[in-house]
């Protein structure tokens, strides 16, 4: 009964289906992203700060810039920095979870206005998911052909969406991820080793992702 059901389901996602669904989710994407972005100033339409978790990075920045490392872990001296560089982030409070390294890599953006940090980080961001999906979209010799139903499936990611929506740093784990896998793929265990070694900026994720390694190379041995 499952095995039907699922061959059911698998003949139904035809490409000109998967490409339909993929335009139609990416258009409400980012036309509510330019909605919400519209407006003048550093407040959405929502009257969230615009770029929330950027706010972060850019004050660990700050206090990169000005050597102050012993408030990387300081709660009230960060919100303080923070309502100082933008006045329009006062009462925004967050967990000093990032290590030293991430404030360093922040640095320089601190040293522009918000709104311009903010919209190189997008930039940033957007460029270098690009270039992951296109890595990838190369190694897979099967999406040679849909080159279009894949940059509308990118582009419909709901994660690609908030991470420039909020201003997030899931692009540096999604690169270290994709030089992990080409280089396993071309069987450069060094370079393998050192892509995955980056993700201690978010330890977390190398935990996890160690853990799917385990069961994968585990389940060919199956």
């Amino acid at each position: 009964m499952l095995t039907r059901l699922i061959d059911q389901f698998s003949k139904a996602l035809t490409r000109r289906r998967l490409t339909a669904h993929a335009a139609l989710i990416a258009i409400a994407l980012w036309t509510v992203f330019a909605w919400d972005y519209s407006t003048p100033g550093l407040l959405d339409r929502n009257g969230l700060l615009k770029g929330t978790d950027f706010l972060h990075f850019y004050t660990i920045g700050t206090l990169a810039r000005e050597h102050r490392f012993s408030e990387l872990y300081d709660i009230t001296a960060q919100a303080k920095v923070a309502g100082e560089r933008v006045p329009a982030a006062r009462g925004l409070i967050y967990l000093p979870l990032y290590g030293p390294q991430v404030a360093l890599l922040f640095a320089p953006l601190a040293a522009l206005p918000y709104g311009t940090a903010l919209a190189v980080w997008i930039l940033i961001n957007a460029v270098l998911y690009a270039l992951c999906c296109g890595l990838i979209w190369r190694a897979c010799r099967a999406l040679e052909q849909s080159r279009f139903p894949v940059i509308l499936a990118a582009l419909a990611f709901p994660a690609f969406f908030h991470l420039l929506t909020w201003g997030q740093t899931s692009v540096i784990a999604l690169l270290c991820f994709t030089l992990t896998f080409l280089a396993l793929r071309h069987g450069n265990n060094f370079i393998a080793g050192l892509a995955f070694g980056l993700l201690f900026f978010k330890p977390q994720l190398a935990a996890v992702f160690a853990v799917v390694l385990v069961v994968g190379m585990g389940c060919r041995h199956i």
